[in-house]
This record gives structure tokens, C-alpha cells and sequence, in this order.
């Protein structure tokens, strides 16, 4: 079946809410932090990053490169997760897993980026849910990709991110912020990111610290005339940080393709569904209810 990408060009605007630092409620997790409970029945997926072990125990690391106990380091919550040249975390997805079969989702992490010049080539990923069948449409992408891209012309001391993820055999559907670069995430500084797709509505959201900044024209999702509706994953095998897979698995030599250089991810969740504005406002807000003094 023919490949249909569909693509969203908009403004990014950094918005912050203010929010007072109440304590959360639950036990301890990893980070010595109080659990984050908001959504905790659509939790798939959380990588605290105070090791290299995940915090849902049936994420097991597949690979990690060159990575060691060094790249855990003083974070936003605890420690985080930097990254360096084929120093990456890998993780295999079980097969009963319900990460193979969302059919929307919420995304979100703590992260701290670097500016990335024009004259630099090499862009980070920070996280990918990986097809390893090469022979499976878009091995490349995956089924969600969440990468960093090069400092657009007047824009600088900001960042430009783009995500994509897949609807089956049609094709993926893609978001880019390069419109108001003025208006993008501020690099060299923590940024909490909550990226979410409602399947039943076929909209796309995402948060920059709290508030929603999707511009209006990106919020709509559609493969050629249609909404999108449910996503379709194919393989859905990994969880990968700060590495490309086409770079580690297939010998691609594409120069554009980097590491995570001194870039950091911390607090990373993965929801089974889209969290409502509510909801995502509230996990912004037991996430700051967590950092570090």
C-alpha cells in the first residue's frame, strides 16, 4: 500500500502556568520522590533514569552501548539520563505488552537540549517505539519518534522539535515546529514535554511546561481526507533513548543522524491513551512537585 504522510508546520509557543509545589501523594519511587499518581491505570511505560533500569519492571535493557553508571547524572527529579556519542538505552517491549496495540497515547518527559546550530549536522533522538523488521514499512521512524532539529535562521537560543507517529500501512503522520521559531522550547534549559493523540477524536495536543501550545491548524489529524482515528503500530519490539536504530542496526551513515551530546531526558512516561488537558496540567504539577532543590 502506497506510503501517505501528512505533515503540520506550526508555532511553538513557549507558555509556563504557575503552580505551587504541593506534595504528592504514594509511596517512594526509585528518584526517593513521592509517586506520580495522575492517569497511573494508562501507565505503560516510566524510565526514571536514577539507573539504567526502568521503573515498570517489565521493560528489560536490551542495549546500551557505551553507556555507564557517568551518564546518570544530577537531573530535574533525582537523576537523569545524558546521553553522548553510542552511549544510548534500549529496551525490549513483551510481547503481551499493551504498548503494542495503543491506539492513541500520551508521551512526556523532562529535557534539556543543547542549542543545535545551522552549521552543526548531526541532530539527536530522544525517543523512538522501534520496528526492528527492516522489511516492515517505515523501519526508519518507527511507530512515535520525538527528534531534535537544527536552530532555524533567526531564531537563535531556540530549539525546533518534530515527532511522527504511525497509522499502520498508510503512512505516519507527522508534527513539526518551524514556523515562530521565536516561539520555540528555549534551549540549554529544562522544558517539561507532554505530546499526547486521541484516537477518538483524532487530535493532537501538546504541552510545553504545563500549558497547551498546539497551534489550532495542528490539532486536527487526517491520512489523505479522513481523520485518523485508531493508530496502527507495526512491531512496536523496542523503547529506545538518545540513539537511531537505522545508525546502530543497519550501518546507515547519514551524518545528520547524532547522539545525544550532552543533551539530558528525565521522568519519562508513556500512557496507553491521551490524557485530557486536565490531566495533563495536573501531571505538570506533580512533576514540579518533584525537582530538585
Amino acid at each position: 500500500m502506497k506510503k501517505i504522510y501528512v505533515f503540520g508546520a506550526a508555532a511553538l509557543a513557549l507558555c509556563a502556568i504557575s503552580c505551587n509545589k504541593e506534595k504528592n501523594d504514594g509511596p517512594n519511587t526509585p528518584n526517593g520522590k513521592p509517586e506520580v499518581t495522575v492517569a497511573k491505570d494508562a501507565l505503560v511505560a516510566y524510565l526514571p533514569f536514577e539507573s539504567e533500569a526502568a521503573g515498570t519492571t517489565e521493560l528489560v535493557v536490551a542495549d546500551k552501548g557505551e553507556t555507564t553508571e557517568d551518564n546518570f547524572v544530577n537531573g530535574r527529579t533525582g537523576k537523569c539520563f545524558q546521553g553522548g556519542e553510542k552511549q544510548y538505552l534500549i529496551y525490549t517491549v513483551p510481547q503481551d505488552s499493551p504498548i503494542r496495540s495503543m491506539k492513541g497515547f500520551t508521551y512526556s518527559a523532562w529535557v534539556n537540549q543543547p542549542e543545535i546550530l545551522q552549521s552543526q549536522v548531526p541532530v539527536p533522538l530522544y525517543f523512538q517505539l522501534a520496528n526492528l523488521d527492516s522489511e516492515k514499512p517505515d523501519h526508519f521512524w518507527g511507530n512515535i519518534s520525538l527528534a531534535v532539529d537544527r536552530t532555524a535562521e533567526g531564531a537563535e537560543g531556540n530549539l525546533t522539535f518534530k515527532t511522527c507517529f504511525r497509522h499502520g500501512d498508510d503512512g505516519s503522520i507527522w508534527k513539526q515546529w518551524n514556523g515562530d521559531y521565536g516561539k520555540c522550547f528555549p534551549a540549554g534549559r529544562w522544558n517539561h514535554l507532554i505530546y499526547t493523540y486521541n484516537n477518538e477524536t483524532s487530535e493532537f495536543h501538546v504541552y510545553v511546561n504545563g500549558a497547551d501550545v498546539t497551534p489550532e491548524n495542528v490539532v486536527e489529524c487526517k491520512m489523505g481526507e479522513n481523520l485518523a482515528g485508531d493508530l496502527s503500530f507495526i512491531g512496536a519490539d523496542q523503547i529506545v533513548i538518545g540513539a537511531w536504530l537505522p545508525k546502530l542496526l543497519d550501518g546507515a551513515t547519514d551524518e545528520w543522524m547524532g547522539w545525544m551530546d550532552n543533551a539530558q531526558i528525565d521522568e519519562f512516561r508513556l500512557y496507553s491513551r491521551a490524557l485530557t488537558a486536565e490531566e495533563a496540567t495536573e501531571l505538570y504539577r506533580a512533576e514540579v512537585a518533584n525537582i530538585n532543590e
